[in-house]
């Protein structure tokens, strides 16, 4: 199943000190803003850690973790752990198509200010179910003492939009004769919001060309949820012509676009009938 991950927002929680306006450059949690685990395509998180600026001094971050809690879950999932120590610990779960990778500048020779710890968490097989609150927490010292950081972000799922085209009337073969009336609907099951372009190809050409007269598109009507229990809607689109003799093998396109999908599309092609 074809789905999307949407990320809707991430906040920065910390704890003000006496005397000190800042006190560190934040943890980050950030992910890809679309991600669709399609060939070529993958959900990609990071979790990172800097140097901790104190008013009076510079400590060091000791480590962080990366955790997640999922949607109706309670308990915390860790996902990967690394240490300036260059202690690593993290597991695939099995079945899972994860990558996990570890960047560190921690060298003597690297100037303090440009030390970090990176976490690089890749998944190639997104699922409705890794929905959830995705957490990176940086630990460091402060006064002899361990104060830990966290960066959140709230990750939701939906499933990729469906598209669908169907041509009235109905013909066999979808052949038609010169002069018929033929409306070409193109519909989209997915968010509320989406863009519909129309394009068409005639028989001896390569390239697309666009339409854009004799469109009307509807207003979204509220549908079924979709795979992953995200509100679904069903915008429907339609080309209304007149079957011309040049319009034989012509092949027509409705593309879709929405800020959370990649781009997709559906085709048909007509015919003439002698």
């Amino acid at each position: 199943m074809l789905l999307l991950i949407l990320v809707v927002f991430f906040s920065i929680v910390s704890t003000a000190y006496a005397g000190q306006k800042e006190i560190i450059r934040p943890s980050r949690l950030a992910s890809d803003d679309v991600i669709v685990p399609i060939p070529g395509r993958f959900l990609t998180i990071n979790c990172s850690a800097d140097q901790v600026s104190l008013s009076r001094s510079l400590k060091d971050v000791i480590g962080i973790d990366f955790n997640r809690r999922l949607r109706g879950n309670k308990t915390r999932e860790s996902i990967a752990t690394v240490s300036m120590l260059g202690e690593t610990n993290f597991e695939i779960p099995d079945g899972r198509d994860w990558t996990i990778d570890f960047l560190q500048a921690t060298q003597s020779h690297v100037p303090i200010k440009n030390r970090n710890l990176h976490i690089r968490w890749r998944l190639f097989d997104a699922r409705c179910n890794d929905a959830g609150l995705y957490e990176c927490k940086v630990s460091f010292f402060h006064n002899d003492n361990t104060i830990a950081l966290k960066g959140q972000q709230n990750i939701s799922a939906r499933a990729l939009a469906k598209v669908s085209m169907k041509v009235s009337p109905e013909k066999r073969e979808n052949q038609y004769y010169e002069n018929d009336e033929v409306n070409i609907s193109c519909i989209v099951f997915g968010p509320r919001n989406v863009t519909i372009s129309w394009f068409s190809r005639p028989a001896n050409l390569r390239l697309l060309q666009s339409v854009s007269t004799n469109i009307t598109t509807e207003k979204p009507v509220r549908s079924n949820r979709d795979e992953c229990g995200a509100r679904g809607y069903e915008t429907r689109s339609h080309l209304a012509f007149k079957m011309k003799k040049q319009d034989d093998g012509r092949m027509f396109e409705c593309v879709v676009r929405h800020a959370y999908d990649p781009q997709q599309s559906a085709k048909l092609t007509l015919s003439i009938s002698c």
